[in-house]
C-alpha cells in the first residue's frame, strides 16, 4: 500500500509547481508576522500553511474547511485549477480542481489517460477510497478522508494530540478508526460496542421522559406509582359500577339496546380512526426510502464486470434504468398505502357521523326526568377517568419494559467490551513492535527510553469508547515533548513491524518541528537516517528557516537541508507572490 504526492502546480500559473519525491521534502519559509488587533491570524504570512492548505485542496478535502475559501477574490485567476500529481500503488493520477466549480473535480489515470469528472466531492472520494484501499481485508472500515486527515497533520491542531489530528476548536471525539486500520485491527468489535452505547442513550432518553410524565416533574415518586395506579383502576370501578345502577332505569332500558349498540360501534369505529390518524402521520413524516448511491452501483457493477467477463451482459445504463424502476415501485407502495388508509378514514369518519346523529335521536325519545343528562355526565367522567388510568397504566408498563431492556442492553455492552478485550489480546504482538518503535524514536530523539506504547481497555462501560492508545513520553504535557510524541508515534505507525505494511508510507507535519533547539536538531538528524535506511517512505515538513539558519544550530544538523528542500517562501517571494488578507 503506498501514496505519494509527485507535483503541485496550478493552471493559469499562480505559484511556481512545487516537485515531490521519495524521502525528505522540505518546505521552508521565514516566520509570519501575525498581524495586531482585529487583523490577528489573519494577515497571511509566507505561505507555508496555505500550501498545505492547497495540498489539501488538491486531496479533495471540503472547500469551505481550507484556507483555499478565505482568499480574498481577485487574489487568485477566477479560472484558476488547482493541479495535484499522486501515485497509488504505483500508478500515476492526476487530480484537477478548480476554484470556481470546487465540488466536481476531474480525476485522470496517467496509464490509461482515462478522466472522469465527478459531480460532488463524495463520489470523488469514494472513488480515491476505492483505488486506495482496493484488496485490503478491512476496506470499509475507514474512509480515505479519516486516513488522510491522520497522515496530514495541520499546525492549527496544536499537535497536542497523537490521536486527534483536528483542530482543538472542533469538539468531536477523535475517531479510532484509522488507527486501527493502520495497526491491522478489525474495528467491527469497536464499532458494535459504539453501537449498542448509542442504543443504550436512546433507550436512557426515552425512560427519563417516560419518569418525567410518570412522576409529574418528581412531584410523584416512581415507587409509589404502582399504589396510585390501583387507586385509579378502583375509581373507574366505582363510577361504571353507577353507571350500570343509572342504566336500570326503565326510561332508559327501552333502548338500551340500540344506544349500547351504536356507543360500541362509536367506541370501535373512534379506537380504528384513532390508530389510522397516526398511521397516516407516520407514512408521512418518514423519510423517503434511502436511494442506492449510483457512484456504488458504478463500482459494483464494474467489479462485476471484470470478475464475470461476458457473463454480465447488460449495460450500466440498464442498471441503473432498473433502479430508478424499483424506486419508483417502492414509492408506489408507499403512496398506495397512504391512499388507502387516507380513504378508510374517510369512510370512518362518516359513519361516526351517521352513529352520533341516530344516538342523538334516540335519546330525544327519553322522557324528562334528566335520566340522559345524568347518564351523559357520567359517561364522560367514566371515559375521562378511564382514559387517564389507561394511559397512565400503559406508559408504566412501557416505562417496565424499558427498564428491563436496558438492564439487557447493559449486559450485552459489558459482553462486548469483553470482546473487544480478547481482540487486543489477539494483537499483543502489533502493540509490542510498535511500543518497541516508540523506544527507540524517544532513544534517538528525546535520549531516553523512558516511553512506552499500549493498548488500554476501558475499565466499565461508562464511556463512549471500549478502548484506547496510550503513548506515553518522559516530560509529558510540555509543548515540545507533545509535539515530539505526535511526531514519534506517527513514525512509529509508518515504520514499526506489523504496522509499516498496511501504512502507505506518507506523512505531513505543518510546522510540527516548532520546538527547543535540541529536539529540533535531534528529530531533523534522525529523519536523514531514516531516508538513508529506508527510502520507502515520503514525508512533508515546513519549517520556519529562521530555527534551523542560526550557525549553532545548523552546525548540528546532518540532514541535508538545501538537498531536501523543494520549495523555499519568503516576504520578497510568498507562495502565491503577493500579500493579501484572509476573509
Amino acid at each position: 500500500m503506498s501514496l505519494r504526492l509527485r507535483q503541485l502546480s496550478s493552471a493559469p500559473h499562480a505559484f511556481d509547481p512545487i516537485p515531490f519525491r521519495d524521502g525528505v521534502n522540505l518546505v521552508l519559509g521565514e516566520k509570519a508576522e501575525r498581524g495586531t488587533g482585529p487583523q490577528k491570524n489573519k494577515v497571511n504570512g509566507v505561505g507555508k500553511s496555505v500550501f498545505v492548505d492547497f495540498l489539501h485542496f488538491g486531496l479533495l478535502r471540503g472547500y469551505k474547511d481550507t484556507r483555499v475559501s478565505r482568499i480574498p477574490q481577485g487574489v487568485l485567476p477566477d479560472d484558476l485549477v488547482v493541479i495535484l500529481d499522486i501515485e497509488i500503488h504505483g500508478v500515476g493520477y492526476q487530480i484537477r480542481r478548480s476554484i470556481a466549480s470546487p465540488d466536481q473535480p476531474t480525476v485522470v489515470c496517467r496509464a490509461d489517460r482515462s478522466s472522469r469528472t465527478f459531480s460532488n466531492l463524495d463520489e470523488a472520494n469514494h472513488y480515491l477510497g476505492d483505488l486506495f484501499f482496493a484488496g485490503d481485508s478491512l476496506a470499509g472500515q475507514t474512509s480515505f478522508r479519516q486516513i488522510l486527515s491522520l497522515l496530514m497533520r495541520d499546525e492549527a491542531s496544536g499537535f497536542r494530540d497523537y490521536l486527534n489530528p483536528m483542530s482543538p476548536n472542533k469538539r468531536a471525539a477523535p475517531p479510532l478508526e484509522p488507527h486501527l486500520y493502520l495497526l491491522g485491527i478489525d474495528h467491527n468489535a469497536v464499532r458494535r460496542y459504539a453501537r449498542l452505547k448509542k442504543e443504550l442513550k436512546d433507550l436512557t432518553t426515552s425512560i427519563n421522559h417516560l419518569q418525567k410524565i410518570l412522576t409529574d416533574n418528581k412531584r410523584i415518586k416512581m415507587a409509589d406509582l404502582p399504589a396510585k395506579l390501583n387507586v385509579e383502576k378502583e375509581r373507574v370501578t366505582a363510577i361504571e359500577d353507577a353507571l350500570k345502577q343509572l342504566k336500570t332505569d326503565p326510561a332508559f332500558q327501552a333502548i338500551e339496546g340500540k344506544l349500547v349498540a351504536i356507543e360500541s360501534e362509536l367506541l370501535a369505529l373512534r379506537a380504528e380512526r384513532k390508530r389510522l390518524s397516526w398511521q397516516i402521520e407516520q407514512i408521512r413524516i418518514v423519510p423517503r426510502n434511502e436511494r442506492v448511491d449510483t457512484t456504488d452501483m458504478k463500482i459494483v457493477y464494474d467489479r462485476i464486470q471484470t470478475g464475470l467477463g461476458d457473463l454480465v451482459k447488460k449495460s450500466l445504463e440498464q442498471a441503473m434504468a432498473f433502479k430508478a424502476e424499483i424506486e419508483r415501485y417502492q414509492q408506489s407502495l408507499v403512496e398506495e398505502e397512504l391512499e388507502h388508509l387516507t380513504s378508510r378514514h374517510r369512510e370512518v369518519q362518516k359513519r361516526i357521523g351517521e352513529l352520533t346523529d341516530s344516538h342523538f335521536k334516540l335519546t330525544q325519545q327519553l322522557d324528562n326526568r334528566e335520566v340522559l343528562s345524568e347518564l351523559r355526565n357520567g359517561l364522560i367522567a367514566a371515559s375521562q377517568q378511564s382514559e387517564s388510568y389507561r394511559m397512565l397504566q400503559s406508559q408504566f408498563q412501557m416505562h417496565e419494559r424499558q427498564k428491563e431492556e436496558k438492564a439487557e442492553l447493559k449486559l450485552q455492552i459489558e459482553t462486548q467490551l469483553r470482546e473487544v478485550g480478547r481482540l487486543m489480546e489477539a494483537h499483543k504482538e502489533i502493540e509490542a513492535a510498535v511500543g518497541a518503535r516508540i523506544v527507540e524514536l524517544h532513544k534517538r530523539i528525546m535520549s531516553s527510553p523512558e516511553a512506552s506504547f499500549k493498548f488500554v481497555l476501558a475499565e466499565s462501560t461508562r464511556g463512549d469508547q471500549p478502548l484506547g492508545i496510550d503513548v506515553r513520553t518522559k516530560a509529558d504535557r510540555s509543548k515540545s515533548v507533545d509535539e515530539a510524541k505526535v511526531l514519534m508515534y506517527d513514525f512509529a505507525l509508518m515504520t514499526a513491524p506489523g504496522s509499516k505494511d498496511r501504512h502507505p508510507g506518507f506523512l505531513l507535519h505543518d510546522n510540527i518541528l516548532d520546538v527547543d533547539n535540541d529536539t529540533l536538531v535531534q528529530s531533523l538528524n534522525f529523519l536523514g537516517e531514516l531516508e538513508d535506511t529506508d527510502a520507502a517512505f515520503q514525508y512533508v515538513l515546513t519549517l520556519n528557516r529562521d530555527k534551523i539558519e542560526p550557525k549553532e544550530i545548523a552546525d548540528q544538523i546532518t540532514l541535508d537541508v538545501p538537498g531536501h528542500t523543494v520549495a523555499k517562501f519568503s516576504k520578497q517571494s510568498p507562495f502565491l507572490k503577493r500579500n493579501y488578507q484572509e476573509i
